[in-house]
């Protein structure tokens, strides 16, 4: 098994040229819950290569959820509301 940080995956640039390889990197995000007193937050390491469906499970784990909360991913100005089957 190698090394997580170590592995690349590819990302096509669209113009046909040859796909570039990307390092994954481990991202360091803090989740927080809204208007709750005192804050609910986790601090969450994953790998930079993580799909959306594939962070949603994560979420589940670390709040200690089995998906039956509420909840909604803001990724800069967009809101992402649609449910997400894992």
């Amino acid at each position: 098994m190698g090394n997580p940080l170590a592995d690349a995956h590819t990302t096509d640039d669209g113009a046909g040229k040859m796909p570039k390889q990307e390092p994954v990197t481990i991202q360091q995000l803090k989740v927080v819950l809204k208007d709750i007193k005192p804050p609910i937050w986790r601090r969450l390491l994953v790998r930079s290569d993580t799909r959306l469906h594939q962070f949603h499970a994560i979420l589940q784990v670390a709040m200690g959820w089995m998906d039956g909360h509420l909840h909604a991913f803001t990724i800069g100005e967009s809101l992402t509301t649609r449910a997400i089957s894992t």
